[in-house]
């Protein structure tokens, strides 16, 4: 069930793009993030398709956010790159 205070309720204010990634470890979260990817894409955002990070809970998504070497930091710099 999503909650009133989800993104995938509160789309506006839309970016040019977006970037979702979900741990592959947090199952509760899966379906939501397709979910939100599904949504932004419907309001004619270029997101490319969800960033499953294989192995990864909560904390790690967010740790690998300082990690250069991580799938997300790259996903991240290919984003706001050239």
């Amino acid at each position: 069930m999503v909650g009133i205070a989800s993104p995938i309720e509160n789309i506006i204010n839309l970016s040019p793009r977006y970037l979702v990634a979900v741990g592959s470890v947090e199952k509760n979260y899966l379906e939501a993030s397709k979910e939100f990817v599904r949504r932004l894409q419907e309001k004619g955002v270029q997101t490319d398709d969800l960033l499953v990070l294989e192995g990864e809970d909560h904390a790690q998504t967010a740790r690998s956010l300082g990690d250069e070497k991580s799938q997300l930091f790259q996903a991240i710099l290919k984003l706001i790159g050239p």
